[in-house]
């Protein structure tokens, strides 16, 4: 059984002095490597090119954070709120939340039919199978949910995922489109 990581990401609406002040609180929260723990503020804007020169009504900021434990989940799910509710008190304002992303966390055994015809449609193609311990991708709903569900990546390998420097190997590719329709064409009728 692998288990899958779970991930939020949240946008906090507020002042834009607390904003930069949350960010910076965010960066000291003490995360459990072990789990794949991961938090980054993704994204801090406040103002506007056009009103170069006005003093901004609010800021964003957009949180994501992950873990492949669902407790050390909700562990960084209180601690982020916990800092996002001290800083707004402590300006003396209010803020709101919206989720865009809650990605779920589900396991599923490796002898599942989905999963035993996706490795012999790599191998076929030459490739080597490689099972990832969790993570976070595209399937973690639908596994979540009891549904057999696979993520294919779109190369042989990728490299610094998640970062302005991702790359990755275009060699073969095209093989990874064909694992796609050659899956579809094994599972018809198997799960």
């Amino acid at each position: 059984m692998r288990q899958r990581c779970l991930s939020q990401t949240l946008l906090f609406a507020f002042h834009h002095y607390c904003g930069a002040r949350i960010a910076e609180q965010l960066a000291r929260i003490h995360l459990d490597k072990k789990s794949g723990a991961t938090l980054a503020v993704t994204s801090l804007h406040s103002g506007s090119e056009v009103l170069l020169h006005a003093i901004p009504e609010k800021a964003e900021v957009i949180v994501n954070y992950r873990s492949q434990s669902p407790q050390v989940m909700k562990q960084m799910e209180r601690e982020v709120h916990r800092v996002v509710e001290e800083e707004s008190e402590g300006y003396g304002i209010s803020f709101d939340t919206k989720i865009f992303c809650n990605a779920p966390c589900g396991t599923q055994d490796i002898e599942r039919p989905i999963i035993k015809e996706l490795a012999d449609v790599i191998t076929d193609l030459g490739g080597k199978v490689r099972f990832a311990e969790g993570g976070c991708t595209n399937a973690n709903s639908a596994i979540a949910s009891g549904i057999s569900s696979v993520a294919i990546g779109s190369s042989n390998r990728d490299f610094l995922e998640h970062t302005p420097d991702e790359y990755m190997e275009i060699s073969d590719a095209h093989k990874c489109i064909q694992s796609v329709y050659l899956l579809l064409l094994r599972i018809d009728g198997k799960e």
